[in-house]
């Protein structure tokens, strides 16, 4: 019985028990709200946003700010497979694209280098096999600490930034250490520290990939589009990477083993550059703001050719909510008409966001190239209520100090060290 080996064993045995866990969880995970919704269930949908709601203010202290845009939906039971890959391809094949890009490069670095590394630490820098396990372990590490460092900034300064810095960086590190390796001047530990140093920063792009997809097609094919593009991106580059590079670790040849590197790195570049053409600017926006459901009477109007129900939803809004929906729009078109005054002056100044024709990206804001665009519309919409937000603030306290208003506000930074008092 000693002589039984226990390793494999025992792996099996955590998986079955990782396996248990998840279903635990997900037992006491809430359902989506919008899905509930969808499918006909607003009664607990409604309640699982009332008790969200709750804690947010019990630990915050304020009061949420009152929803923005309304989307009228129409319930459906089911959703055909047929239905939801049709509009994903033909109305966002740019999407796709990024999905395929993203899924395909993390797949083909990540899977050749996981299943290979062992084979390269015994075969090229002598390590032991007894001893490979410290190193897979350290490099699960630093796996780890990719997306729990990083992850924050997908959302502070940007998708569209860290997704094609991440995929770019990975690619720099990994052309270098194939560059160090085919000069032969890596040792074990350094070769180590250039493959972790790779994936710290490659794997929070993988994760951000699963992030994108998710959440760049209408929320009815979230979980499909996942599984749709994990599926594609592992049979092209999760089945050919490890090929490739088994093939070359067995020629013995360390420079073959470098151009497998120098392969991986040119996969990820091509997801940073998807990303650069291709990405959506979806940080700090709702799921109906990057996708237009697929069940919204405003999304099958347009897809019909028909005239969207907007003034039959307008109608129904109270009075109030119309007459401040009327004014921001007035304050919005005065806004953009003194700043387009000032541009035909001369008199240009930096502002958050893309500016007109720009293809640089500021993460102050979602506004694109133009102002007829949807984004752009919903930055000024943004802006708008910054202003107003920063106008009750300094009317109710007065003169203040810019950290106090960056509190009172919620703000990340503001430009003035202090503020003067608002005029009545």
């Amino acid at each position: 019985m000693n002589d039984v080996p226990l390793g494999w064993r025992l792996a099996f045995g955590l998986g079955g028990i990782l396996g248990l866990g998840i279903m635990l969880v997900r037992r006491h995970v809430p359902e989506s709200p919008r899905w509930l919704f969808i499918h006909g269930h607003q009664a607990e949908a409604e309640r699982i946003v009332d008790r969200i709601e709750a804690e947010v203010r019990q630990e915050t202290g304020r009061e949420l700010p009152e929803p923005g845009e309304a989307v009228t939906v129409r319930q459906r039971d089911v959703i055909p497979f047929r239905e939801i890959a049709g509009v994903a391809l033909r109305r966002y094949p740019r999407r796709a694209v990024l999905g395929l890009a993203l899924f395909v490069g993390q797949a083909f670095l990540y899977n050749a280098v996981v299943f290979d590394l062992g084979t390269i630490l015994n075969g090229f820098f002598d390590i032991g096999s007894g001893s490979i396990p410290y190193f897979l372990a350290l490099f699960a590490i630093a796996n780890f600490l990719g997306p729990l460092l990083l992850g924050r900034l997908f959302d502070t300064i940007g998708r569209k930034p860290m997704i094609a810095g991440t995929y770019f960086g990975s690619a720099v590190v990994a052309a270098v250490l194939a560059v160090l390796l085919i000069s032969g001047s890596l040792t074990t530990w350094s070769f180590f520290l250039l493959v972790s140093l790779t994936f710290f920063v490659a794997s929070a792009g993988a994760s951000s990939a699963y992030l994108t997809v998710s959440e760049v097609f209408p929320m009815e094919t979230r979980a499909l589009s996942i599984s749709l593009f994990f599926a594609i991106g592992t049979a092209v580059g999760g089945i050919t990477g490890p090929l490739l590079f088994g093939h070359l670790i067995h020629s013995g040849d360390a420079d073959l083993v470098a151009i497998g590197f120098l392969v991986g790195a040119a996969a990820m570049a091509l997801g940073g550059l998807a990303e650069v053409f291709f990405g959506v600017r979806a940080e700090q926006q709702s799921l109906e703001n990057i996708a237009r459901p697929l069940t919204a009477e405003e999304a099958e109007a347009a897809w019909r050719n028909e005239p969207a129900p907007q003034d039959a939803r307008d109608r129904l809004r109270p009075a109030h909510v119309r007459q401040a929906a009327h004014e921001r729009e007035l304050r919005i078109a005065d806004r953009t008409a003194r700043r387009r005054e000032r541009e035909r002056a001369g008199a240009r100044r930096y502002r958050p966001g893309t500016g007109p024709g720009s293809t640089l990206y500021s993460p102050g804001m979602a506004g694109t190239a133009g102002t007829a665009s949807r984004t752009s519309a919903m930055a000024e919409q943004r802006l708008d209520d910054e202003i107003e937000q920063i106008t009750h603030v300094l009317q109710e306290a007065g003169p203040t100090s810019r950290n106090r208003l960056e509190q009172a506000v919620g703000g990340r930074s503001l430009g003035p060290r202090a503020i003067p008092p608002c005029p009545a």
